[in-house]
């Protein structure tokens, strides 16, 4: 499978039209047509117009009646345009029968080399940004190929339905696949993130502010969230860039942003982008990944994408800090758990009265997935009451497994601890890491 360390989805540039163009008439010369794709034969007709109207169809602007507004992305390696993803923003109900909320194609000199399910991944994490849970695939029935691209991201098979077209009848496939906003990324509850101010929401800021003290220079915290350790770091010195894939957490982040003394505000820089694929023109001094959010990458491709990132973007005799929560023994059934009250909270200025619980789903021992809710029962002022639910997933990473991939990844292990008091690593608690 191609690394993702060298290959990106990218809005569409005037500097890769040529390839675009290329990979259009490959396509062709295999016979395939797509509403998305264009005539390499009349290049002349659509190139001065391509990118207005690529803007456009993001923004909404002048669709033709049926059409909703869609995202272009093209697949990228070294310069060369591997593929094309069409991101619908919303479904019709034409568009729930065939269509679904992605398109994409490979370059068939590209195909069966893993491109396809890299692609339609980093495509997932487009539509998560744009607050999409779940979205919808379709393909022919015929289109194996296609179809285990869908599966190897998840897909869960819905239905088959025959499409009449030009007097031919298709059979369609259709499937639902779960964004990464689908857990993990607080969309309904972002706002009552902060208020859970337990000991282990607390007690790493001060590990983490020694870390930057000790190393100096710049940081970069991915899973950064609603800004808990970045806004200390700022507040400390630090000139600090935060990425997340959440743009619920990211939105509460920018609310503190503005609030900020400007001197304070000018050290922080915020940047929407999932761990795995996130690309800066910067290297960091230290990069840091707390809360055990390395976690949320349900993987191995994932992970090693994030760690291969991690790395290309550490500046030289930079450090890396990374936590993880171990199985605190066998993965089963007995992981699962009905719903527990967590914590209870008041808020004196609006009133709010807050129960936060917990809830064990399911687990996957083979994956070492384990998957929970978070609900919170909110109650205002005035007596209205409302019941949220967040899902979350973790894969869970024992002492020798954590290392290895460290090991694997290029980190070498400078320091471990079990807490953030740097005391040692012992039973049930979390693995600290400090790498080089």
């Amino acid at each position: 499978m191609p690394s993702i360390q060298d290959v990106k989805l990218i809005t569409p540039e005037p500097r890769y039209l040529a390839g675009y163009l290329d990979l259009c008439r490959e396509l062709w010369d295999k016979g395939v047509r797509l509403h998305s794709l264009h005539d390499p034969d009349r290049f002349e007709e659509w190139k001065d117009t391509l990118f207005r109207r690529y803007e456009d169809g993001r923004q909404g602007r002048g669709l033709a009646k049926g059409m909703v507004p869609f995202s272009v992305f093209w697949l990228v390696e070294v310069g060369e345009v591997i593929g094309t993803v069409n991101l619908r923003h919303s479904l019709t109900e034409s568009l729930r029968r065939i269509g679904g909320h992605i398109g994409y194609c490979i370059r068939p000199s590209h195909w069966g080399k893993g491109y396809g399910t890299l692609q339609l991944r980093l495509a997932l994490e487009e539509a998560a940004k744009l607050g999409l849970e779940q979205v919808m695939l379709t393909c022919d029935e015929s289109n194996g190929a296609s179809a285990r691209v869908m599966e190897k991201c998840g897909a869960r098979w819905m239905s088959t339905l025959p499409v009449i077209e030009g007097g031919v009848t298709r059979r369609i496939r259709r499937c639902r696949i779960d964004t990464p906003a689908a857990a993990n990324c607080y969309l309904r509850t972002a706002h009552l993130y902060d208020f859970n101010n337990r000991e282990v929401m607390t007690e790493d800021v001060a590990f983490y502010l020694d870390l930057a003290e000790q190393k100096g220079g710049s940081v970069l915290e991915l899973a950064c969230g609603t800004g808990r350790i970045l806004l200390e770091l700022a507040k400390q010195g630090h000139p600090v860039t935060g990425v997340d894939l959440s743009p619920a957490m990211l939105g509460r982040l920018r609310e503190k942003q503005e609030r900020l003394p400007d001197d304070i505000a000018r050290r922080t820089a915020l940047v929407q982008a999932g761990m795995a694929s996130f690309e800066l023109e910067s290297r960091f001094d230290l990069i840091v990944i707390p809360f055990r959010s390395f976690q949320a990458l349900l993987t191995e491709e994932e992970a090693v994408a994030c760690l291969e990132r991690v790395r290309r973007h550490l500046a030289p005799g930079g450090w890396f800090s990374v936590n993880v929560l171990p199985p605190h023994g066998p993965m089963g059934v007995d992981w699962c758990y009905p719903e527990l009250v967590q914590w209870r909270r008041e808020d004196p200025e609006t009133g709010l009265r807050i129960v936060k619980k917990a809830r064990g789903d399911t687990v996957d021992a083979e994956r070492r997935i384990f998957r929970n809710t978070y609900i919170y029962e909110v109650t205002t002022a005035d007596g209205s009451f409302e019941r949220l639910e967040e899902p979350l997933a973790m894969r869970y990473y024992t002492r020798e497994q954590i290392r290895e991939l460290l090991e694997r990844c290029g980190f070498s292990i400078e320091e471990e601890y079990g807490w953030y008091d740097k005391s040692p690593v012992s039973p049930g608690r979390d693995l600290i890491y400090i790498c080089r």
